[in-house]
């Protein structure tokens, strides 16, 4: 039993340092362009609030179109690379 309480606030201060990791993430340089870029799309409101619900892929697709153009494959490239050195999965 003791084992599984010692296990829990390293489980917890993973998680926080992860949520931290995700909102530094989020507020770079970078996932503002994306941002920018999805909102060109005039449907990035809708697509959030679904997948907000549970439904991502009207979200995954504008992702996806995105990803078709050098500037927003580059982009989610470096994000990508900018959370790995963050350790985030």
């Amino acid at each position: 039993m003791e084992e599984k309480t010692n296990r829990r606030p390293g489980r917890a201060a993973g998680t926080a340092e992860q949520r931290r990791a995700v909102q530094e993430l989020a507020q770079s340089g970078e996932a503002q362009k994306l941002l920018s870029m999805l909102k060109q799309t005039g449907e990035v409101q809708q697509a959030a609030q679904a997948a907000a619900q549970g439904s991502p892929e009207q979200l995954l697709g504008l992702v996806r179109q995105l990803m078709n153009t050098r500037e927003g494959a580059d982009i989610v490239e470096r994000l990508r690379r900018q959370a790995e050195r963050s350790g985030l999965p």
